[in-house]
């Protein structure tokens, strides 16, 4: 590789633009710090918007290949960047810290902030636990790979709250997570293309649960059982009957019923989100919230109101007694098969 020999004062090397790179620049300018962009793209997304935010930024995109250059005092990398890529490889080598926008974020947020994860269901949990805070009177900004991204969520005013959903990809990267709430709804096998074995990208799931002070977990998934530290408080959710102050599910004169332990909540007939996936994304919803200090009204009053969201089991139309369902965001197998399990009658996939 041909590195830059450039010497100039210490200063970051962000790899990667899109989204998350430039909130990574915006972040930067704002810091008053220098940076080098690199991104294998010829022409990448936001590049317009770099040039705006940091119009002398030193950029270099396109497939040539890039050494690392001199003075770089960390690497700051986006979430699709492979841990394999050479330039992270001379990076280590050169003992020069590999570092994620989570790990900015942490270090950088003034309010608690609860961080949910899982192979599916993720989106809507974040979505719906922000919407629960908000009816329980509590501010709240939710993003990351959600949305905004985690450093623009930053600029706003200071929340009572952040609500970050987090992939794999970030976890991986992340060095520390205190969070106040983790939330670790499912694993099943997904990028594997870019995780080297199933094996580390459960490992990555994992580490949302390692420094949080309470979290929430799917009690049928023994790895994350095994994972909660002792005197945490935890609470756990499964389409089952739960114990004590844990959440699952009753069946009462023919009907299933959202519970804690053996006290019934809302029959799931009130909810307009719909199939089996969707109540266990409530009950962990509703698990958090109570980590968190909400009321259980606020908390069921938004979860009656809350439809979901678009391409998630998304209702489009009915037409000649055939119901239309958007679920164009069911990109893996389990997905998939848990959207297909929750509709009852004839099913015809496009």
């Amino acid at each position: 590789m041909n590195a830059l020999n450039t010497k100039r004062a210490p200063r970051d090397l962000v790899y990667g633009l899109g989204k998350t790179g430039i909130s990574i620049a915006r972040f930067l300018e704002k810091q008053g710090r220098q940076a080098i962009y690199v991104d294998s793209r010829p022409s990448p997304p936001g590049l317009a918007e770099l040039v705006s935010i940091q119009p002398g930024a030193e950029m270099i995109c396109g497939g040539r290949s890039v050494g690392l250059p001199e003075n770089i005092q960390r690497v700051i990398v986006s979430p699709g960047i492979s841990d394999q890529d050479p330039l992270l490889d001379e990076a280590r080598a050169a003992g020069v810290d590999i570092v994620s926008d989570i790990d900015l974020f942490v270090v950088s947020a003034r309010a608690p902030f609860v961080a949910v994860s899982g192979s599916n269901g993720k989106s809507t949990v974040t979505t719906l636990l922000a919407l629960m805070c908000e009816a329980a009177g509590r501010t709240v900004l939710a993003g990351a790979n959600l949305g905004e991204p985690a450093l623009d969520l930053l600029a706003h005013e200071v929340p009572d709250l952040y609500v970050l959903e987090l992939s794999s990809f970030q976890l991986h990267r992340t060095h520390r997570l205190p969070a106040k709430v983790a939330v670790l709804l499912n694993i099943s096998p997904d990028h594997l293309d870019w995780h080297r074995s199933e094996t580390e990208y459960r490992e990555a799931k994992y580490r949302i649960l390692r420094e949080a002070e309470a979290v929430v977990i799917n009690r049928l998934d023994a790895g994350s059982r095994e994972r909660i530290v002792k005197g945490r408080s935890c609470r756990s959710f499964a389409l089952n009957d739960a114990r004590r102050d844990n959440y699952g599910t009753l069946q009462i004169n023919g009907e299933t019923w959202l519970a804690r332990g053996d006290e019934a909540l809302l029959p799931v007939k009130k909810m307009k989100l719909v199939g089996l996936h969707n109540q266990e994304n409530a009950l962990a919803a509703l698990a958090a919230g109570e980590l968190l200090g909400l009321g259980m009204p606020a908390m069921l009053s938004a979860l009656q109101t809350f439809a979901g969201l678009p391409h998630r089991m998304q209702f489009v139309a009915r037409f000649n007694d055939v119901t239309y369902i958007n679920d164009s965001k069911a990109t893996n197998v389990a997905a998939a098969i848990a959207s297909v399990t929750s509709i009852e009658g004839k099913i015809v996939l496009i």
